[in-house]
C-alpha cells in the first residue's frame, strides 16, 4: 500500500514539474521570438466597427493582449462576447522574406488584410453567415507590415482573435501545425479505435455476464476521440458553430463521467442511480449551456470557471474511491490512481492557466490528461481481459476433461445395462412363449367352466409379461421408454388392476385391498407404462409381504394432485437402503436374483409422468410407497 502510494506521489510530482517545463517554454506570454517564430500577441481593438486599412487612421484603438479569453466581452457591459471589431497588429523587419501567417479559430466571421490587401475571409458579413475556418497564408513581407482583422459575432460565446497569430517562416510554422494535428490525430485515431474494439468485445462477451466495465470504458474512450476532431472541423467549413462547440464541451464532460463510472465500477458493480445523475447532470448542463449562454451573456465568464471546478470536483472524489478501491484489489486501484492523479494534476494546471496558455503546437493540459486516462484504463482493460481468458482457457479445459469422464462413465452404465436387459430378455422370452403355447393347446379342449376361467386368468397375466418384455425390449433399443398420454380416469383404471391382481393375492394368502376417496380422478397418462407401473409395485410388495397379512392400495385428490399409495406389512427397509432403491441395478435381494430395475421403471415411469415417487418404512406402519401425478385439469 505505501509504496504504491509513493510512487503515485512522485507520478504526481513529475507531471507538474514536466507541466511548468511545458509551460515556460511554450507560453505565448514567454515567447517573443523562436527559430524565426514569433506570437503576435500586442495589438489595437477597435471594438464595435469594422474599419478597412484606409479608415484605421480616423479612429482611435485600445491596446490589447490577444488570446485572453475575454476578447469583446471586456468592453461590454453585460460582458457578451456579441458584436463586430478590428484588430491590427504592426511590426517592422529589417530582413523582408516570404512568411506565413496562421490564425485558429476566428469566430464567427472574418476578413484578413496584410498591408491593405483582402487576403483572405471566413464566412460572410452581408448577409451574416458564420464559418468555422482557420487561416493559413503565405505572404512577402515588406519593412512595415500591417495586419488588419476585421471580426463579427452573433452566435457564439468567445469572439474574435481567439488565439494570438503566429508568424514565421513557412517550414517552421507548417511543422507546428503538423505537430498540433498528429497530437489530435493520435488522440482522435488512438481513442475511436479503442472504443470500437472495446465495445465490439463487450457486445460479443455481454452473456458470458463479463460486467460493464468494458462498456464504460468503450464509451469513455468514443466520447474523447470525437472530442479530439474539433480541430479537424476547420477544413470543412462548417457553418454552425454553436451546435458543435455544445457537443465538444459534451463530449468531455461525457468522458470524464464514464471515467468516473468505470472507477465506481471498480469499487461497486451495483451503482446507485444518486451516484450517477449528478455527473450526467453535468453532462447535460454542458451541452445545453451554449444554446442558453447567448441569452443569458453575463454568465459567459463564470461558465468556464462552474465547468472546471464541477470537473475539479468530480477528480477529487474519483481519488476518494479510488483510494477505497486500493484496499479491495491492490493492483487495479494503483493503476487507477497512476492514472487519476496525473488527470487531477494536468487539470489543475489547466485550470491556473487557462487565460495564459495557447496549445498552438500541442494540446490542452486537460486533453493530455483525459488521454493518459484512457492509457491507463486500456491497461487495465488488458491485464483484466488477459486474466479472464486465461480463466476461460482453464475452465474450458476442465470442462473438457469433466465432459469426458462424464461420457466413458454414461458409456459404460449404457453397455451395463443393454447386457442386462439383453439377459432377462433373453432367460424369460423363450418360457413366456412356450407357456402361451401350451395355455392355448389346452383352451381348445374345452374342459368344464372353472378351468375355462383359470386359464382365461392365466392367459392375461401372461398378455400382460409378454407386454412387458416387449416394452423392456423397446427401451433396449431406444434408449427411452416409448410413452403415449391420453386422459385417464384413474380410479376405474384401478378397480381394473385389482381384479386383475386378485387370483395372485389369494394365492399367496395375502388380503389386497383398493380404496378410492373421490368419484372421478382423471389424469394424462400412458395406459399401458400406468399398468406396468403398478403391477412392479404390487409385486413388488407382494415378493416381500409374509403370508396372512393385508397389501393395501388407496387413491385420493388433494392440491390438484391423484395421490396413490402401496403399503404392506414386510419387513422394514434400512433407511441407509430408502435413498438408493430407485437406482438402477439396486437390489437387496441380488443374491436371490434380484435385477434391481422393477422399482427403477417405476420411478422412471412416474417422472415421464411429470409426478414424484417417496418410500418410508418403518416398524409400525411398514413400507409405503407414495406417488403423486398432477390431475388432467391442471395440466389442460
Amino acid at each position: 500500500m505505501r509504496r504504491y502510494t509513493a510512487l503515485s506521489a512522485i507520478l504526481f510530482l513529475f507531471v507538474i514539474l514536466m507541466v511548468q517545463h511545458e509551460y515556460r517554454f511554450h507560453n505565448k506570454y514567454t515567447i517573443t521570438s523562436q527559430q524565426n517564430t514569433a506570437f503576435l500577441l500586442k495589438g489595437m481593438l477597435y471594438p464595435d466597427v469594422l474599419l478597412s486599412p484606409k479608415e484605421i487612421k480616423q479612429h482611435t484603438g485600445i491596446p490589447v493582449l490577444t488570446g485572453s479569453y475575454q476578447n469583446l466581452s471586456a468592453f461590454h457591459e453585460d460582458e457578451s462576447g456579441f458584436g463586430k471589431a478590428t484588430m491590427v497588429f504592426t511590426y517592422t523587419t529589417d530582413k523582408p522574406g516570404i512568411k506565413q501567417l496562421y490564425l485558429q479559430e476566428l469566430f464567427s466571421t472574418a476578413k484578413l488584410f496584410i498591408n491593405g490587401k483582402p487576403v483572405a475571409q471566413s464566412g460572410s458579413f452581408e448577409p451574416y453567415q458564420e464559418q468555422i475556418q482557420d487561416i493559413l497564408i503565405t505572404f512577402q513581407e515588406e519593412r512595415e507590415n500591417t495586419i488588419l482583422i476585421q471580426s463579427e459575432n452573433r452566435s457564439h460565446y468567445y469572439t474574435g482573435a481567439q488565439y494570438p497569430p503566429i508568424l514565421g517562416d513557412a517550414d517552421i510554422v507548417t511543422a507546428m501545425l503538423g505537430k498540433r494535428l498528429l497530437t489530435y490525430a493520435l488522440f482522435a485515431c488512438s481513442s475511436l479505435t479503442l472504443a470500437g474494439f472495446t465495445i465490439v468485445l463487450w457486445i460479443k462477451e455481454r452473456e458470458k455476464e463479463r460486467g460493464r466495465l468494458p462498456f464504460y470504458f468503450g464509451m469513455m474512450a468514443l466520447c474523447f476521440g470525437v472530442y479530439s476532431c474539433y480541430p479537424f472541423f476547420s477544413f470543412f467549413h462548417l457553418p454552425v458553430t454553436r451546435l458543435l462547440y455544445s457537443i465538444q464541451d459534451a463530449c468531455i464532460c461525457a468522458a470524464l463521467y464514464f471515467a468516473y463510472l468505470s472507477i465506481l465500477y471498480l469499487k461497486d458493480p451495483v451503482i446507485s442511480i444518486r451516484k450517477r445523475l449528478l455527473p450526467f447532470s453535468i453532462v447535460v448542463i454542458s451541452f445545453c449551456m451554449p444554446f442558453i449562454l447567448p441569452y443569458l451573456p453575463a454568465f459567459v465568464q463564470p461558465y468556464g470557471w462552474m465547468l472546471s471546478v464541477c470537473k475539479l470536483g468530480i477528480a477529487g472524489y474519483m481519488l476518494f474511491v479510488c483510494i477505497r478501491i486500493i484496499k479491495q484489489a491492490q493492483r487495479e486501484g494503483s493503476i487507477v490512481l497512476f492514472a487519476l492523479l496525473s488527470y487531477a494534476g494536468l487539470l489543475i494546471v489547466h485550470v491556473l492557466t487557462m487565460n495564459r496558455f495557447e496549445p498552438a503546437d500541442g494540446a490542452w493540459f486537460e486533453e493530455y490528461g483525459v488521454f493518459i486516462l484512457i492509457i491507463f484504463f486500456a491497461w487495465l482493460m488488458v491485464t483484466q481481459t488477459a486474466a479472464l481468458w486465461k480463466h476461460d482457457h482453464l475452465l474450458s479445459i476442465h470442462l473438457q476433461e469433466e465432459v469426458d469422464r462424464q461420457t466413458r462413465q454414461i458409456s459404460k452404465l449404457l453397455d451395463e445395462r443393454r447386457s442386462l436387459l439383453a439377459e432377462l430378455l433373453h432367460d424369460v422370452k423363450k418360457p413366456a412363449a412356450s407357456a402361451m403355447t401350451y395355455l392355448e393347446m389346452m383352451d381348445k379342449e374345452k374342459t368344464d367352466i372353472q378351468m375355462k376361467k383359470d386359464l382365461s386368468q392365466l392367459r392375461e397375466n401372461n398378455r400382460l409379461m409378454m407386454e412387458q418384455l416387449q416394452l423392456l425390449q423397446s427401451f433396449n433399443e431406444q434408449d427411452h421408454i416409448p410413452i403415449l398420454k391420453k386422459p385417464l380416469e384413474l380410479c376405474s383404471f384401478l378397480q381394473q388392476m385389482e381384479a386383475l391382481f386378485a387370483p395372485d393375492a389369494e394365492a399367496y394368502d395375502i388380503d389386497f385391498q383398493f380404496s378410492c376417496t373421490c368419484d372421478r380422478c382423471e389424469i394424462f397418462g400412458d395406459s399401458k407404462q400406468l399398468k406396468r407401473m403398478i403391477q412392479n409395485l404390487f409385486f413388488n410388495a407382494l415378493s416381500y409381504a409374509p403370508a396372512q397379512t393385508c397389501i393395501s392400495m388407496t387413491l385420493e385428490k388433494k392440491d390438484a394432485e391423484a395421490i396413490l399409495q402401496f403399503k404392506n406389512q414386510g419387513e422394514v427397509i434400512p433407511q441407509e437402503e430408502l435413498q438408493h432403491i430407485f437406482e438402477r441395478g439396486y437390489s437387496s435381494r441380488k443374491k436371490e436374483g434380484g435385477t434391481g430395475l422393477g422399482l427403477f421403471i417405476v420411478h422412471t415411469i412416474v417422472i415421464l409422468h411429470q409426478g414424484s415417487i417417496q418410500a418410508a418404512s418403518d416398524k409400525d406402519s411398514g413400507t409405503c410407497f407414495t406417488i403423486r401425478l398432477p390431475l388432467y385439469e391442471v395440466i389442460s
